[in-house]
Order: structure tokens, then C-alpha cells, then sequence
């Protein structure tokens, strides 16, 4: 206790230290002259959250319903405290406080065409049935409804996914990039999306964005994200 008090006591003295006008973290709205090794002084985000953060206030619409998949402390405050929401719902396998539907995302969720919106960050890349994942969140969709996703592309830069079960789970971390990860993803993840019947794939690459607005919201050029959309008639 002594020591969470102690971390939140260092952030709030340097979300005032470091306040100013040269940057801003659209997590939480704090601006500063600097992020600290890449993270928020005030709300603690990184690159990543803010790039979500980023892509879900560009595309998504006031009163929406939303289905959240496995979504962080950091994304779920974002949402809650930055959108005008409609209903959400945040699904994971494990229970946490801020998650309602404690499901497997791909066991059968007895979900069918019920969000306008899903968000799905860094997770895919976690799961080896990602189809049958991607299958679902397809059925959760209404006609019309937008999935939002992103992957983390490992090594940065690569234009395909690799993926081999033969690969032994001590050695994902070499291979992958991460303990967790059971592929390395690359540009091309995107023809998944596209497998299981998402139409109007637009892609978005931080590194094609405006270098000052990169810099101003502190994103990574390694990050890129997708929005997938739900045909009207199928």
C-alpha cells in the first residue's frame, strides 16, 4: 500500500513538474513539455493506449453500443471518461472489476449482431485460434458495425506474419518478441479480417501520420491499426 501511494504521489508531482503545452496525452488529456520514457507523467499510458485512444475518437460515433475486448485499465478509463457512450460492455476470460462478460472470446458468446462497435488492442497476437476469435466478434457485429484492431508488429516493420505450432512456448519470446505472443505479426494480419468477411479494411500506420501530430501525442512509427467494417447484407 505504502508503495502505490508513494507511485501516485511521484505521478501527480510530475504531471505538474512536467505540465506545458508542447505535448498531449489524448488518454487523459494532460498536456506537458515531455513524455517520461514514453509514458504519461499524468495517467501512466504509452504509446500504444494513446495510438487507441487516437483511432477510437477518429472513428467512432456518439451513443454507440460497444463490445471491449480484454481491454486494460488504462483503455477502459478512456473510454468511460473521453466518450459518449451508449452501452458497453467489456468482455475477458479472466475477471477482473472493470469487466462484466467474463467469457472465452473463442468459445460460442451467444452474441449475434448486437455492437455497433468493437475494440480489440494488442490481444489477437495472444490467441492461437485467432479465426474462430475473429469468427465470433464477426457474428457480435450489427450490419454496418465497425471492428477496431490492432496487433503488435514484430519485428518492427514485418510485411508478414509468421506463425509455426511446432515452435515450443520457452522459445516465444525469441521468435515472437514476447512470452504470450504465439505469432509475430506482420502487415498482412490483415487478410484475416478480410477471411472472415470484413469488407472496407482501411489500414492506419503511425508512421504515415503528420510528424508533429506523432510527436504531439507521443505515438510509436511501430504501431499500426485496422478498421474493419460489417457488410449490410451478407
Amino acid at each position: 500500500m505504502k508503495n502505490r501511494i508513494t507511485f501516485y504521489l511521484w505521478r501527480k508531482i510530475n504531471s505538474i513538474y512536467y505540465s506545458g503545452d508542447d505535448v498531449e496525452c489524448i488518454n487523459c488529456s494532460w498536456h506537458g513539455t515531455e513524455f517520461l520514457n514514453g509514458r504519461c507523467p499524468n495517467c501512466n499510458s504509452l504509446p500504444r493506449t494513446r495510438f487507441f485512444a487516437f483511432c477510437i475518437k477518429s472513428y467512432y460515433k456518439d451513443n454507440s453500443s460497444i463490445l471491449h475486448i480484454s481491454p486494460n485499465q488504462s483503455e477502459y478509463n478512456f473510454i468511460k471518461n473521453q466518450l459518449n457512450i451508449g452501452k458497453y460492455d467489456r468482455l475477458d476470460k479472466r475477471k477482473f472489476a472493470h469487466i462484466n462478460l467474463v467469457r472465452d472470446l473463442v468459445d460460442d458468446l451467444n452474441i449475434t449482431n448486437s455492437y455497433k462497435f468493437i475494440f480489440i488492442w494488442h490481444v489477437l497476437e495472444h490467441i492461437e485460434e485467432d479465426i474462430t476469435a475473429l469468427e465470433n466478434l464477426f457474428s457480435s457485429l450489427k450490419p454496418d458495425g465497425k471492428l477496431i484492431a490492432s496487433v503488435p508488429i514484430y519485428p518492427a516493420g514485418n510485411p508478414f506474419t509468421i506463425e509455426n505450432k511446432n515452435i515450443n512456448k520457452e522459445e516465444y519470446e525469441t521468435v515472437h518478441g514476447h512470452p504470450d505472443h504465439v505469432r509475430s505479426c506482420g502487415d498482412d494480419y490483415k487478410l484475416r479480417f478480410e477471411k472472415v468477411g470484413f469488407i472496407n479494411i482501411a489500414t492506419i500506420k503511425v508512421e504515415n501520420l503528420p510528424k508533429d501530430q506523432i510527436k504531439q501525442y507521443g505515438l510509436s512509427t511501430d504501431h499500426m491499426a485496422w478498421i474493419c467494417e460489417k457488410p449490410n447484407k451478407l
